[in-house]
Order: structure tokens, then C-alpha cells, then sequence
């Protein structure tokens, strides 16, 4: 996976430079504060995101032996489950950081609006139901995708489907569209 990672790498820089021109790659001080505006809060973003999602493993592993490996095996089972809807999410900030920019940019707050709703809308028909059904039969899908002794996970599996699945998803998604909202005046200035 890491060979073709930085094989596909290789390709889109490639591909991007002949398109552009490799000279637009050549970093400039004057490009420094048009790329760092946005770079700022993005990273901020993605770094809390990573700490937010990791915080609790980090804390069961910092436990030690007050929690029995079963139950930390139990605890990381269900979270992985827990984290699936969160692709969603993922697929979201890709959709919705640009297209609000580019509404925002164009003063088309109407777009805007219509993007938040359309998103809460897929969340709503697409997420919520996902993990409702996740909740409901936690247990077939801990005995499916692990063995049937993980099968007693499922009452973490129920709290982390909503509390990963469900509510970071949002946060991830809402976390977006502000992302977004900010771009257009980071260029302003």
C-alpha cells in the first residue's frame, strides 16, 4: 500500500506539472502568505481531528493493566467498526470545502445555504439509518467481521456507532463548511 501511494504520488505530481508547468511548483516569499492563511487552519483542523479520534485509544493504552487485554481487543474492535460512517464524512469535506468557497467567492449565499442543507439532508438519509442499523444488530457485525467472542462488545459498539459514528461524522462535515465560509476571505485580505 505504501509503494503504491507514493507511485500514485509520483504520477499526479507528474501530470500536474506537465499541465501547469513544473515552474508553478517553485515556492516563492511571495506565495508564502497566500498559502499559509488557508494552511493555518487546515492543519489545525486535521491535527485536532487526529487527536480527537486517537485520545481514546492513547487513554486505554495509558491504563496499563487496569483494563484486561480482552476488553482493550473488545474496545478496539468496536471503535473500528464505529469509525466506518466517518468515511462519509471524509467524502464530504472533499465535496463541500470547494464548492462553498467557490459559492461564497462568487457571492452566492444562496448556494451556500442550499450546500448545508443538501449535506444535512444526506447525513440525515444516508448516516442516521446507517447507524441505527449498526446499533441494532452490533453484535452480528462484531461476529461477522471479527469471530464470535467479540460479539460481547456490542454494547460498545451501540455508544460508539453514535458518539464516532454519527456525531464526529457531523462535526467533521460542519467543521467543513466553515472551512470553507473562511476561504473567500483569506483571499481578500
Amino acid at each position: 500500500a505504501l509503494i503504491v501511494n507514493v507511485i500514485a504520488s509520483i504520477v499526479a505530481l507528474a501530470y500536474s506539472a506537465s499541465w501547469v508547468g513544473a515552474r508553478s511548483f517553485r515556492a516563492t516569499l511571495s506565495h508564502w502568505r497566500s498559502i499559509t492563511r488557508p494552511a493555518i487552519p487546515l492543519g489545525l483542523f486535521a491535527l485536532g481531528t487526529q487527536v480527537l479520534i486517537s485520545v481514546d485509544l492513547w487513554s486505554l493504552n495509558a491504563l496499563g493493566d487496569q483494563v484486561s487485554e480482552e476488553v482493550k481487543g473488545f474496545y478496539v474492535a468496536a471503535v473500528n467498526i464505529a469509525r466506518l460512517p466517518s468515511l462519509v464524512g471524509h467524502v464530504l469535506v472533499g465535496v463541500l470545502v470547494p464548492a462553498v468557497a467557490r459559492a461564497m467567492a462568487a457571492g452566492k449565499e444562496h448556494a451556500v445555504q442550499r450546500s448545508v442543507s443538501d449535506s444535512a439532508r444526506f447525513l440525515a438519509v444516508t448516516l442516521l439509518p446507517g447507524c441505527a442499523l449498526i446499533a441494532v444488530e452490533a453484535e452480528g457485525f462484531l461476529e461477522i467481521l471479527f469471530s464470535g467472542s467479540y460479539g460481547e462488545a456490542r454494547d460498545l459498539l451501540r455508544l460508539l456507532i453514535f458518539a464516532q459514528g454519527l456525531f464526529f461524522t457531523i462535526l467533521v462535515t460542519e467543521c467543513a463548511i466553515l472551512i470553507g465560509w473562511g476561504s473567500p476571505v483569506w483571499r481578500e485580505r
